[in-house]
């Protein structure tokens, strides 16, 4: 019980209960943020953020996005990362893994449908 509690403080600490920089739903995996932002039910933007939640940055970066069992094709663009379905994702959990800049972090999960 006291462990749920200091790591839910330690998740809103962060910041991860408001709005990211793009208007998406923010986690931090390990030394940066990510920003998952949804497009419709089968297309998700991802942005990794420094620790400030700024310079989104794809450079010496990659991300894989799943829905069960089901992975996204993920391609970078410009400053982040667009990744879609075959089938739509409306219910259950997305897992973001990433590495920005050379920086490993830890999969982190975004309940579906994202809310706040």
């Amino acid at each position: 019980m006291i462990l749920a509690l200091l790591m839910a403080i330690n998740v809103f600490a962060h910041g991860e209960d408001k709005p990211g920089p793009h208007g998406g739903f923010i986690s931090m995996p390990g030394a940066f943020h990510v920003e998952v932002l949804p497009k419709d039910d089968r297309r998700f933007e991802i942005y990794l953020l420094d620790i400030e939640w700024k310079n989104p940055s794809i450079k010496d970066s990659n991300v894989t996005l799943e829905h069960g069992k089901a992975k996204a094709k993920c391609k970078g663009l410009d400053n982040h990362f667009v990744c879609e379905f075959a089938k739509p994702a409306k219910t259950g959990e997305l897992k973001v893994t990433a590495n920005r800049e050379f920086q490993q972090g830890a999969p982190v999960p975004f309940k579906l449908p994202l809310s706040r």
